[in-house]
């Protein structure tokens, strides 16, 4: 059982159908096969259970198939307010947990609060400070792109 990760969670599928474990290699495989409703299903079952890991969906290349259905971006949305709720209250956020929200108001389309808070990431000064820049500027050139396309107001 320990000889892997694959091997770790395959064997917690096998022993614990209905754990987290379990319900988010489903929805991997559904994903995979395209079945939107079905990974839905399965990762609000995960989600039940504790999963809430919006960086894995927005990054794991298995849920490109189902990315534009219509309760993917639910639930994407619905981890992105979550993620939003509870590190806006860290009194003191490092420069990670700036990231963060900023990643989660990126998913809801708030590209401006986005830049805020990667800008006060960069003010913070961390270990990541040259990632915060190289972010930076790929919100505002993504915002002066955003607004290029607005059509003009007389």
């Amino acid at each position: 059982v320990w000889r892997s990760g694959f091997t770790m969670m395959a064997d917690a599928e096998k022993h614990y159908p209905a754990g987290m474990a379990a319900q988010t290699r489903i929805a991997h495989r559904l994903a995979l096969a395209g079945d939107a409703e079905g990974a839905v299903a399965a990762l609000l079952a995960a989600r039940a259970r504790g999963y809430n890991r919006l960086d894995h969906l927005l990054s794991e290349q298995s849920y490109d198939r189902i990315r534009n259905s219509p309760q993917f971006k639910t639930l994407v949305g619905d981890l992105a307010r979550e993620w939003i709720e509870r590190y806006e209250q860290i009194e003191a956020p490092d420069q990670f947990e700036y990231r963060v929200m900023a990643q989660a108001y990126i998913v809801l389309d708030d590209l401006e609060t986005a830049i805020h808070k990667i800008e006060a990431g960069i003010e913070v000064a961390g270990p990541i400070t040259e990632e915060l820049t190289d972010d930076l500027a790929d919100l505002l050139r993504l915002k002066r792109i955003r607004e290029s396309r607005l059509p003009d107001r007389p």
